[in-house]
Order: C-alpha cells, then sequence, then structure tokens
C-alpha cells in the first residue's frame, strides 16, 4: 500500500506535468508568433512600427534560465535575439554564450547607466563631423561640451591634476564619449549599426609632470565597454597636452567600423 510520502510525490509528479505542459504551449505559440513576424518583417510586409521591439514591452520579473534547458538556449533566445522582439534584463548561467546574455538596445544600456545622448552642435571650423572610408567612420575630436544649455559651454576646463581634479578629468571624458556617440547616431540612424569601435585617441589637458593619463581616458574606455559590450574592445592611445581648443580639460576622437 503505498505511503503518505509516495501519495504526495505522485501528487507533485501530475501536478508538474501539467504546468509543463501549458509551459510548453506557451512557448510553442509565443515561438511561432515571433517566426511568422521575423519572416514578415524580413519581407518588407510588415513595417517596423509594428514589430514589437517598438511596443516597449518591458517585464518587471527577471527571468533566469537554467543552461540545461537546451530547447531556451538553442532554440528560444536566438529567436527572440535575430528578430529583436524581446527586451528584458535576462540573467543566464556563466556556460551561456555571451550572445544570448544581453538584448537590450546600446542606448537604452547607456540610459540604464544615468546617461543620455545629447544634441549636437556644428562645427566650431572647416571640417566635418565624421568623416568616411570603407566601413569605417572617423569621428572628428570631441570635447567635453554641455549642450544641455543654452548656448552650449565646455563644462570642464582647466588642467587635469592641477586645476582639475583627476575625476572630473573621467567624466570630461564620458562627455566626450556622449557627444561623439551623439554625432554617431544622428549619422547612421541607429547605434545598433555599430559593427566594432576600432580605436580612440584621448588627448589630456595637463602639466608637464603630470602622468596620469591613462586613468583619465579610462573615463571614455569604460563608457564604451559597458554600453557595447564585446564591441567596445578598442585601441587607443591616451597623451598629454600643453593646451587644447577652449581651454577643455580632455579631447577624444574615434574610430569606428559600421
Amino acid at each position: 500500500e503505498p505511503s503518505h510520502f509516495t501519495n504526495t510525490y505522485l501528487d507533485c509528479i501530475f501536478d508538474i506535468d501539467e504546468l509543463f505542459k501549458e509551459y510548453s504551449r506557451f512557448f510553442t505559440i509565443s515561438t511561432a508568433v515571433l517566426f511568422v513576424m521575423g519572416i514578415l518583417f524580413r519581407l518588407g510586409l510588415v513595417s517596423e512600427s509594428l514589430t514589437p521591439i517598438n511596443t516597449k514591452i518591458i517585464t518587471t520579473t527577471p527571468i533566469s534560465i537554467d543552461k540545461n534547458n537546451l530547447f531556451i538556449t538553442r532554440i528560444i533566445c536566438p529567436i527572440l535575439l535575430k528578430n529583436k522582439c524581446y527586451k528584458n534584463f535576462i540573467t543566464f548561467n556563466n556556460s551561456i554564450p555571451d550572445i544570448y546574455i544581453s538584448m537590450i538596445t546600446v542606448e537604452e544600456k547607456l540610459n540604464s547607466f544615468g546617461y543620455a545622448l545629447s544634441a549636437i552642435t556644428p562645427p566650431a571650423g572647416l571640417y566635418s563631423p565624421i568623416s568616411s572610408s570603407g566601413n569605417l567612420l572617423f569621428i572628428s575630436g570631441q570635447i567635453p561640451l554641455d549642450t544641455s544649455v543654452e548656448p552650449p559651454v565646455v563644462k570642464f576646463k582647466g588642467k587635469v591634476g592641477s586645476t582639475l581634479p583627476l575625476e572630473e578629468g573621467q567624466e570630461a571624458a564620458r562627455l566626450c564619449t556622449l557627444n561623439a556617440l551623439s554625432h554617431l547616431k544622428k549619422y547612421l540612424g541607429s547605434l545598433e549599426k555599430v559593427k566594432k569601435i576600432i580605436k580612440i585617441s584621448g588627448y589630456v589637458n595637463c602639466n608637464d609632470d603630470f602622468t596620469e593619463h591613462p586613468k583619465v581616458i579610462n573615463g571614455a574606455s569604460e563608457l564604451i565597454l559597458g554600453i557595447f559590450g564585446e564591441k567596445g574592445k578598442h585601441a587607443r592611445i591616451a597623451v598629454g597636452m600643453n593646451s587644447l581648443p577652449l581651454n577643455s580639460a580632455v579631447e577624444i576622437d574615434f574610430i569606428v567600423e559600421i
């Protein structure tokens, strides 16, 4: 005669089985919908404005996916990623490939760090903000110009390590990066089109005895790596200058692949 524990065990099996059936139905339907939407979008039969990416549906509950659930990690995730129809913070086991880790846009990552793209200003000289050659974009040197005020002003001035603390020099480098990204978005229409950040060149306004140029430009590098991930790994130079335009603390230029 079955014991109480056996009956309890059997009840649990029954409940789990029913739950799995519902779970399977849900993901089967979801997969079918995403698959059809993806095909229609690629064929041009559905406009981008009608695709789920623009509905901004974001669940408030983080989802944790077990590495052993091959159905999720090998079928569902690639479909969601390729069609960009799912916008949520998803956590994965370390063994899951990096391609599945992030499903939010570059600009959303930027916003999550407390930053936003700024308005752009016309060039101060006879040059173009961005010049292209093949699949490479060359972004002209950006200074820490605050465009949120009218007229725009250089937010960080002076010599880093002397009249300006190192931490403010790093913030200046981040502002230079935000200005570059703003130009890049206007040029491309979307930062998702960036294939790789190739190189940044950082110039620090400082005295002759200042030697922490790399720490200053780390402000830019850390932001780039944070929002672009693997695509953000770049080559770099960080050098000191006797002066910079408008007494700016930092100036940075960028080379980007699209």
